[in-house]
């Protein structure tokens, strides 16, 4: 019951500021914006949104690796555009996770390494844009808001009490009293084992290196991305100030909402209207959109077509 009102509230959140947006543009203003973008520049665009996927899925690949499991890197391309086709069109960011789970998992005997490297993996990418937020928030925090800068820190501390929190057991331990988990003895099982294996990725420091620093390349893809429909949209702006508002748009779009819809198109707003008008900011926001569904499409395809079973070697096996 209430995963099910969790999940109502994120639908309302998500079309509410949708709605609530379309108040504040010139609707006339932003489809003659759409009509007039550079073709090209788009073309561009949309390459480098497709080039991230296999970092992404690169990514993914050192992860498992660290932990002796090896899957290749095509199938690994193929169940991130599956993901991406479930986090699109089911009403859960976390709809994508599962499925991928569901593929590695079903046929193994390591379901917990596995399932694991899913979840560490979601882990690493938020932590790497929320590096960049921050290391951009202390560059040019004078050109943002008070609140934006705030709310950073507040998660940049939440983040690194969360590596303390994998790294130290004497801290989970003395959590797990604190919350009784003790008391539900299947749940302090179960925890205790996820707990294990995200513990042995954070210590994997060679792993750590690698795959935030691919997140890092994704990241520096997905802003020179924004930058190319900015220009194609005929807005003017320094590339360096994507760097801070970029990675602070990512961060917002963490919210709860479906997929980041509505939060994700308020940010764009929010940080670019004032530069490059809000009619245009809407527009590269709405563009944005488009590209996760065309990725989600993509996913869908594949999905429907060769599927998600993968094949997976370990060296435990």
């Amino acid at each position: 019951m209430k995963k099910k009102i969790f999940l109502l509230l994120r639908i309302i959140i998500s079309f509410l500021l949708f709605f609530i947006l379309l108040k504040f543009v010139n609707l006339s203003q932003f489809i003659h914006i759409l009509k007039k973008a550079n073709k090209e520049f788009i073309l561009l665009a949309i390459l480098l949104s497709l080039m991230i996927i296999p970092f992404i899925s690169y990514r993914w690949q050192i992860i498992l690796s660290s932990q002796k499991l090896f899957i290749r890197l095509p199938e690994l391309i193929r169940l991130t555009f599956i993901g991406m086709f479930f986090n699109s069109f089911l009403p859960t960011s976390a709809g994508g996770d599962i499925v991928k789970g569901y593929y590695l998992v079903r046929d193994s005997d390591r379901k917990i390494d596995l399932g694991a490297s899913v979840l560490f993996d979601r882990i690493i990418g938020t932590i790497s844009v929320i590096i960049m937020a921050l290391i951009a928030t202390l560059l040019f925090y004078k050109r943002l808001p008070p609140q934006a800068t705030l709310f950073i820190i507040l998660l940049s501390t939440f983040t690194l009490f969360l590596v303390l929190f994998l790294r130290n057991q004497k801290l989970a331990r003395t959590l797990s009293r604190f919350f009784r988990l003790h008391k539900y003895k299947t749940l302090d099982m179960q925890s205790k084992r996820v707990y294990e294996k995200f513990h042995r990725y954070i210590h994997s420091q060679r792993m750590l290196v690698k795959s935030i620093g691919i997140s890092f390349i994704t990241q520096i893809f997905s802003i020179l991305m924004n930058y190319l429909i900015i220009i194609s949209l005929g807005g003017k702006i320094s590339p360096f100030l994507l760097f801070v508002y970029i990675p602070l748009i990512w961060v917002f779009a963490l919210f709860p909402s479906i997929n980041g819809l509505g939060i994700r198109e308020g940010a764009y707003v929010y940080f670019f209207g004032g530069i490059i008008g809000k009619e245009t900011a809407f527009a590269l926001s709405i563009v944005i959109l488009g590209f996760l569904l065309l990725n989600g499409i993509i996913g869908g395809i594949i999905h429907l077509t060769i599927g998600g079973k993968v094949k997976i070697v370990s060296e435990e096996s």
